[in-house]
């Protein structure tokens, strides 16, 4: 479509919740393992992608996802008794409504450093079958 774009991009606003909670593993969870790998999904539905982030060090998740994902929601884990600063896992679940490839790309860096920060990537191509 023209004037549409084929990407989106988020990033964590600093002023966004952490949550606590642990999550429950209902859906195809997919993680750092899963870097560079194409993972099929029998059906059209939810998913999830899960990363390690400590965001406390200013290194925080960056993605880049096809147009046809749509988020549903970002949320950070923390280790039951963590202390504070500790690190956890960002967990994003996504929903897809078709069949077909879609890629999502992300990065862990400091945004205001710029690419030179980067110290982390992490690739998944998701093929959703009918």
């Amino acid at each position: 479509m023209v004037g549409v774009p084929e990407h989106f991009s988020i990033s964590r606003p600093s002023g966004m919740p952490v949550s606590t909670r642990r999550f429950a593993m209902t859906l195809p969870v997919f993680s750092q393992a899963d870097d560079g790998s194409m993972r099929v999904l029998p059906t059209p539905g939810e998913f999830a992608l899960e990363l390690e982030e400590t965001p406390t060090t200013g290194y925080r998740w960056q993605l880049d996802f096809d147009q046809a994902l749509t988020l549903l929601s970002s949320d950070l884990a923390l280790a039951d008794g963590a202390p504070p600063g500790a690190g956890g896992i960002r967990r994003w679940v996504f929903q897809i409504d078709q069949p077909g490839e879609f890629s999502i790309r992300a990065k862990l860096w400091r945004e205001w450093q710029g690419e030179g920060s980067v110290i982390s990537r992490c690739r998944l191509t998701v093929q959703v079958l009918n």
